[in-house]
């Protein structure tokens, strides 16, 4: 084993204030975040000319493991949103987007128990074929194109992350 692989470069964070402001220190993933910080946060909904959106399976040793999703992640220190939402979709399904083509459809600040954060929600029009994702090890175990219908039907049998708590007002403006 590799020296970076038995001590990898800790994941670190710019944290914001409550009005979303740098207040200038770092913070390393997985440790708690104090009162009144959050991190950014991006989902990436990526939509097809047919109006059906790639989603993903997070790979079963994951918190929420086995349960299907938009593209999403946390900024590292010095990425804007755009630029995590496309550096995402690249790593964790070989997806090329481009920044341009990009839409911020909402942001919502939320107060999750351990990391509270804001998330910045994205929408882009991409025509990808499924045979051309690359599941990124460790993330993603899988990809399928899914219809307004079928995300619902997974929100609803409990296997769409249930951190995608604004779908029924995302489909209802996307879909």
């Amino acid at each position: 084993m590799r020296e970076s692989e038995q001590n990898p470069v800790p994941e670190l964070w710019d944290v914001l204030d409550r009005e979303r402001r740098p207040i200038g220190r770092l913070h390393k993933r997985g440790a708690n975040l104090g009162p009144g910080e959050y991190h950014l946060v991006v989902h990436v909904w990526i939509r097809g000319s047919d109006g059906r959106f790639l989603i993903s399976q997070r790979v079963p040793e994951k918190p929420f493991g086995g349960l299907w999703e938009c593209t999403a992640g946390s900024a590292v220190a010095g990425d804007d949103s755009l630029k995590t939402a496309v550096k995402e979709a690249r790593e964790e399904l070989g997806v090329k987007l481009d920044a341009d083509r990009g839409r911020l459809i909402f942001c919502q600040r939320r107060q999750l128990e351990i990391c509270p954060d804001f998330v910045d929600v994205w929408l882009f029009d991409k025509d990808w074929p499924i045979e051309r994702v690359v599941c990124q090890a460790g993330e993603t175990s899988q990809a399928l194109w899914a219809s307004a219908q079928d995300l619902r039907e997974l929100s609803a049998s409990g296997l769409l992350h249930p951190l995608i708590d604004y779908l029924e007002d995302f489909l209802a403006l996307h879909s």
